[in-house]
This record gives C-alpha cells, sequence and structure tokens, in this order.
C-alpha cells in the first residue's frame, strides 16, 4: 500500500512534498478547518496555508530568497500559531510537536545551507 510518495520530476501537483501531505493541507484543507470552533476557523486555514507554503519551497529544486522564506515560516506561521489560538481563559488550545517546532524554526536554514536552493529528491519524502 502507498502511503507517500515523492514526484521528483515535479509533474505533480504535490512537486517532492508527498501526496499526504499534499492532500492534508491543501486538498482537505476545509475538511480541517470544519472541525476547529468557528471563531478560530480564519486562523487555522491562514495557518495550513502557510505550513504548505513552507513545506511546499522546502521540497522544490528552485532557488529561495531565504530572509523572505524566514519571514514567512519562522515569523509569521509561528506568530500566527502562538497568538491566535487562545480559550475564552485566554490560553493556548493548540499545542506542536518537536517536528513542527524543527519546521518552522529551522527549515529555513537548511534552504540557505543548501545554495538558497529547495532540496529536491533530498528531502525526506525522496
Amino acid at each position: 500500500m502507498l502511503i507517500d510518495s515523492a514526484d521528483f520530476v515535479e509533474k505533480g501537483e504535490n512537486s517532492n512534498m508527498g501526496d499526504t501531505v499534499h492532500r492534508l493541507l491543501k486538498l482537505h484543507r476545509e475538511l480541517l478547518v470544519y472541525f476547529i470552533p468557528t471563531h478560530h476557523q480564519n486562523s487555522f486555514r491562514l495557518l495550513l496555508e502557510n505550513l504548505y507554503t513552507c513545506i511546499k519551497v522546502y521540497t522544490s529544486t528552485k532557488l529561495v530568497d531565504t530572509e523572505v522564506y524566514k519571514v514567512h515560516c519562522l515569523k509569521k506561521t509561528y506568530h500566527l500559531l502562538f497568538n491566535n489560538f487562545n480559550n475564552e481563559e485566554n490560553r493556548r488550545w493548540i499545542g506542536i510537536s518537536p517536528t513542527v517546532h524543527a519546521l518552522l524554526s529551522h527549515i529555513w536554514e537548511v534552504n540557505q545551507r543548501n545554495g538558497d536552493q529547495g532540496m529536491g529528491e533530498w528531502n525526506e519524502a525522496g
């Protein structure tokens, strides 16, 4: 059974990101948003879009403006995650795993060390 696959020639919609992540963050985004409290849905939708962009750029084979990428992944997405999902007691109800933390905090560094280029077939999906 095929769970996830990479598209090394970039003919598919998923680049090299893997079908499962592509389906969840892009194709089925609204289904995920549906299960979030109504007053958080717009922020959650934006969070999923930002995560999708971070992963899509990381797995591409294109040159990346690392400073713009850093701001997008580290500052905009992290800020969205930690400042928009509080409950009535002003306590955050959404958390992140160490993997998501690493993704948002350090993924731009990997592309920078790769000559400001996406990882392409060298990413974990490949």
